[in-house]
């Protein structure tokens, strides 16, 4: 399993670097290569949708806590 999960975040990090780079939030493009909506990951996350909306803008801050908990369900293994 730790393979897997090393080997499906050095794809994902090859993929996704220029967005990180122009400054795209690290959470929306996990959320994106996830293919989860701001809805499912407010859900799974037991957080509101404005406030995971306004944590991907910048608008916001993210606790400790909102960032690990929006972390545990992007990092998944599919």
């Amino acid at each position: 399993l730790n393979g897997t999960w090393q080997s499906s975040t050095t794809d994902f990090l090859l993929g996704h670097q220029g967005l990180l780079l122009d400054g795209e939030s690290g959470i929306r493009v996990w959320r994106d290569y996830r293919r989860m909506s701001q809805p499912a990951l407010a859900e799974a996350a037991g957080i509101s949708v404005p406030c995971l909306s306004q944590v991907e803008t910048g608008k916001r801050r993210g606790s400790t806590r909102v960032l690990t908990a929006l972390a545990e369900p992007c990092a998944r293994v599919a």
